[in-house]
């Protein structure tokens, strides 16, 4: 059982609260849909997916000297800002190269958080000597994205079920609102006593990571699963899945309820990640996840559409 009152419980808390309002995504259960009718096609949308891959690739070390040099705290709030920015360019976006940029902020946003916020809460339970329970810890953090996810999914179905200029926009801003309320929440943020305070040189930064890579190859590996397995899988099962349901004859409306139902799966094993690695090999479960990760862009892949739209960017018919 964690103890409360102390600093793990406050950012925690904190982290929950900032993660739930950050994965608000409305435009998320036809999010190929805007894109289609924003005039991008297949392969378009591939490369707005490499952008997004890119800025992450391109911000993880810059941004993790941040986090590292000055507080994850820091790289927080610079991530908050970054998602704003990246949010807000979708509004009229009908140029390939917004949506390219968009995607590419977007990943450097999400690089922000990526590792940082995991940095912040071994630290912040090692102050209180409950370091044991970081798998308990980050699957509560985690389960706020799903939590939210299912309202988000639905109600985005729900207004974009005429698939017009005017409701993809209203979904947009309703996510900036939401990203301004992360932005808020993550001032709320302690760092822990000592937390970026490493004053070495960037390059002996990146040096002293090649080595423990060298010293450590499963790191390594566990890297390439993430990179080459889990992000591509999710990101076109993320970018395409709505495009396929609709394709299959599933309102607009309806698709945010099967969407969200796999949320809630999703919710239930991210808050039983404690009880499930007592039971189970941590090597073995992410073998499985990847591998089913595998599977699913397989059965998931995309096939060729054709969609036209008239001049406020309805769609009027894909096939």
């Amino acid at each position: 059982m964690m103890k409360k009152g102390t600093l793990a419980a406050h950012n925690i808390r904190v982290l929950f609260w900032a993660d739930l309002f950050g994965s608000v995504k409305f435009i998320q259960p036809v999010l190929a849909l805007f894109y289609f009718s924003r005039g991008l096609d297949e392969a378009l949308i591939l490369w707005v997916m490499f952008c997004w891959s890119f800025g992450v690739l391109v911000g993880e070390v810059p941004t993790s000297m941040l986090a590292d040099r000055y507080g994850a705290k820091r790289a927080f709030l610079l991530g908050s800002v970054f998602s704003i920015i990246s949010h807000a360019m979708l509004l009229g976006a009908d140029e390939p190269w917004l949506f390219f940029m968009s995607n590419f902020l977007s990943g450097f946003a999400a690089s922000c958080f990526s590792g940082a916020d995991e940095a912040l809460i071994y630290e912040s339970l090692k102050a209180s000597n409950e370091e044991h329970l970081m798998d308990q810890a980050m699957g509560i953090i985690q389960s706020a994205q799903f939590v939210v996810t299912v309202a988000a999914l639905v109600i985005g179905a729900l207004v974009a079920k005429d698939l017009t200029n005017g409701q993809f926009n209203l979904l947009i801003v309703l996510g900036i609102v939401f990203q301004c309320v992360r932005l808020v929440l993550v001032f709320l943020v302690k760092n822990p006593p000592g937390h970026g305070a490493y004053r070495g040189q960037p390059l002996s930064q990146v040096k002293e990571g090649m080595l423990a890579i060298r010293q450590a190859p499963q790191v390594l590996w566990m890297f390439l699963n993430v990179t080459l397995v889990f992000i591509p899988t999710t990101a076109i099962f993320e970018n395409f899945s709505d495009k396929l349901l609709y394709d299959a004859g599933l309102p607009v409306s309806f698709i945010g309820v099967v969407l969200g139902s796999l949320a809630v799966f999703s919710f239930v094993v991210s808050r039983s990640i404690g009880w499930l690695t007592t039971r189970f090999s941590r090597i073995g479960l992410m073998h499985a996840t990847g591998a089913l990760s595998g599977v699913f862009a397989i059965v998931e892949r995309p096939h060729p559409i054709a969609c036209a739209r008239d001049d406020d960017f309805a769609l009027i018919d894909c096939r």
